[in-house]
């Protein structure tokens, strides 16, 4: 994705595309990455289960919990 905005807005101002670093290429600046793609991954596997909205009665506890549990890990 990186790369894709470096691209773009290289084409207005090559200096400051030149100055964006990629987490994939520099993770001493980007200490938490793998954590939340991680995150990002347990995240988007519970938005795939697809439960009906019946459900969120019963469910917003659990959901409020693990987002909470993933927040918490958050540098401030």
């Amino acid at each position: 994705m990186v790369s894709l905005w470096r691209d773009s807005l290289g084409k207005f101002n090559e200096k400051a595309a030149q100055s964006l670093a990629d987490p994939v290429q520099y993770e001493n600046l980007f200490p938490d990455y793998s954590d939340s793609l991680k995150a990002e991954q347990f995240l988007a596997s519970k938005k795939s289960s697809g439960l009906p909205a019946n459900s969120y009665a019963t469910n917003v506890v659990s959901f409020t919990v693990e987002r909470a549990i993933l927040i918490s890990h958050l540098p401030l």
